[in-house]
């Protein structure tokens, strides 16, 4: 359907037509998906991926740019933090005389919601020079009449598995919503096309977009604030903390910015209905916070239009539980991962199990030993290990801190100082800096609901 790669060719064919790298390897990964929440199982998976290793793509050859951003931490959790405690216009309400304590005005909090782009790799185009030949899985040859396998393929669009798949999706995904929620007049888009283009080309065009925006937002504030007042003080209207639709959302004037310090965050602006939306984007798992479920319903349209999309739970996101409850009318939002924790602690106390160093079954009341630090060149608690326990210890412990730095990071930052510890001894590690490891790991399971 979207055409991701040519009809099977032989080699010689490929080259005819002006491919001359050597081609790429690929394969299928069956697994299954599991609910992070509930541990149940969802449905199984299969995918066609490249093989996109050193030794099977080389740079400035089969690719030229792998780099893609992602959000950063801070920005998931103040964007959750906006979604917990922020009414809606709360400074509109304030500037048109309206008392916050007035009995009939209706508070209403900004809200939350998820979707997930579908195969979102495989929607990027790539542009002549970044196309490759790709031998497909032993099995997917096709034989023609007279004899000939034909187990080669043009890859156009991105593909799982390449160094620069995370880049080409971002490249197409940023320009498309920069391009699609720009709109110089009512149901016009401003023509943007740089779908597919190089990061310089998309960089120079959001200069040209942002001074379009800034010219349509001083057009457009005085009608705005015009619609609020009428619906504000409207006779016999209720008094809510946000204006309701006023224009048909299709018709509506849009704005759209990227955040330069975090290029996965974008703000749209309804300026016809004075409501906005932030967007954040962790590759393919968008994060919604919005004044109006009407916007977020058009915009997810038109994305499910482009690339086709899937709603998801807003309470879920990379495994991270982000629970909002209210207590005595205060509002709290808790991010914690127990079923991610549990599964690692069940494998780490099967690993060590099997290396003859069992993990204690008791909970440490700290994630490390109070007052020490680790160094690489040793310290009187931990010395540096001998070089053969370096290379014994290293593939595990290094496994070990990435699993453990993902639970610091999203939802456990009193462990922080502990991955920090551990990273420092990374290239001189041994026994005793593995076994302090499982210590922090143990301290995590046993606060594993408490985010």
């Amino acid at each position: 359907r979207l055409k991701v790669h040519s009809k099977p060719m032989t080699l010689a064919e490929c080259r005819a037509q002006g491919y001359h790298m050597s081609p790429v390897r690929s394969h299928f990964i069956f697994t299954s998906k599991y609910s992070v929440s509930t541990d149940q199982f969802v449905k199984p998976k299969g995918r066609f991926v490249v093989d996109g290793t050193p030794q099977q793509m080389k740079k400035e050859v089969h690719y030229w740019e792998s780099y893609s951003p992602a959000p950063n931490t801070v920005a998931t959790r103040l964007l959750q933090a906006v979604a917990c405690g922020s009414k809606v216009q709360k400074w509109k309400d304030e500037n048109y005389g309206i008392k916050l304590d007035d009995p009939k005005r209706a508070v209403k909090y900004k809200k939350r919601f998820s979707a997930d782009v579908n195969t979102a790799f495989l929607h990027s185009l790539l542009e002549k020079w970044e196309q490759f030949i790709c031998r497909l899985p032993a099995g997917c040859e096709v034989t023609r009449p007279d004899g000939t396998v034909c187990e080669y393929v043009i890859v156009y669009r991105g593909q799982y598995g390449t160094p620069a798949s995370g880049f080409y999706w971002t490249r197409t995904r940023d320009a498309w919503i920069l391009k699609n929620f720009n709109t110089e007049e009512i149901g016009t888009v401003i023509d943007t096309p740089i779908v597919p283009g190089t990061h310089l080309e998309a960089t120079k065009q959001a200069e040209i977009l942002l001074k379009e925006r800034r010219k349509l937002l001083h057009q457009s504030k005085a009608k705005a604030e015009e619609l609020l007042t009428d619906a504000l003080l409207a006779k016999d209207a209720p008094i809510t903390s946000a204006p309701t639709t006023q224009v048909d959302i299709s018709k509506c004037k849009w704005k759209c910015r990227q955040c330069p310090l975090e290029p996965c965050m974008f703000i749209i602006d309804n300026i016809t209905n004075g409501t906005t939306s932030h967007l954040l984007i962790h590759v393919d798992d968008i994060d919604i916070v919005a004044d109006d479920e009407h916007d977020v319903e058009f915009i997810l349209k038109k994305m499910d239009e482009e690339w086709g999309i899937t709603i998801c739970d807003p309470d879920m996101l990379l495994g991270v539980e982000r629970k909002l409850t209210v207590e005595d009318g205060i509002r709290f939002l808790e991010f914690k991962m127990p079923n991610y924790i549990k599964d690692t602690y069940e494998e780490w106390t099967a690993k060590m199990k099997e290396i003859n160093r069992p993990v204690k079954s008791t909970t440490p009341s700290v994630p490390f030993p109070e007052g020490k630090q680790f160094s690489t060149a040793g310290t009187e608690e931990f010395p540096r290990p001998s070089d053969e326990e370096i290379k014994i210890v290293q593939p595990l412990f290094m496994r070990f801190c990435g699993a453990f730095l993902w639970i610091a990071r999203m939802c456990m930052p009193d462990v922080m100082f502990s991955a920090s510890q551990f990273s420092r001894v990374l290239s001189a590690c041994g026994y005793a800096h593995l076994e302090v490891g499982m210590q922090a790991l143990r301290y995590a399971y046993g606060q594993r609901e408490r985010g």
